[in-house]
């Protein structure tokens, strides 16, 4: 510890150093961000998946995951998470069954209302469906996945960024 001279009785005293104070980190998630994702919880799908995120029923940026983290996207591994919850939900599956025609897969269905919803990231081509390269200890593989953009979804943010995922060009 630093000393300190006295001046009035030049007797030498030992001085502690400031101890500084950490402070909690706030993590501030915009509020109509939350609103937003209320909103777009209200589509049974979306419902299904952040409670089954929330339960950890559905695994985020695991090995066969179905959903991922990425920067500035969730994305959700297509058709598996959709069929998965379409088999979870068999009357939902006979609703779309009837109401697509020329034998279009049901999950289809859910794609258009997430599309209706505008939270969906359309690529250059006008294409939904995205190609996200994985590269692991094990080797590379493609994941075909639907991106969501991750701002409408602000409960997602505790995960990390998967770095092992890019979305090809």
């Amino acid at each position: 510890a630093p000393k300190k001279k006295n001046t009035a009785n030049n007797e030498v005293a030992a001085k502690d150093p400031p101890v500084k104070k950490k402070r909690a980190r706030k993590v501030s998630i915009n509020q109509s961000a939350i609103a937003n994702e209320r909103i777009l919880a209200a589509n049974d799908f979306i419902n299904w998946m952040l409670k089954g995120i929330q339960n950890k029923k559905i695994r985020v940026n695991e090995g066969k995951a179905e959903v991922h983290v990425l920067d500035g996207y969730i994305a959700l591994v297509t058709p598996k998470i959709f069929e998965r919850y379409l088999d979870e939900n068999p009357m939902i599956r006979r609703k779309y069954r009837s109401q697509l025609q020329g034998g279009a897969p049901e999950y289809t269905a859910i794609q258009k209302e997430i599309q209706a919803l505008g939270v969906n990231h359309i690529g250059e081509e006008g294409k939904n469906i995205h190609r996200l390269y994985v590269v692991g200890k094990r080797g590379a593989s493609e994941l075909r996945v639907y991106l969501i953009e991750r701002r409408y979804l602000p409960s997602l943010n505790r995960f990390d960024v998967n770095k092992a995922m890019k979305i090809a060009k």
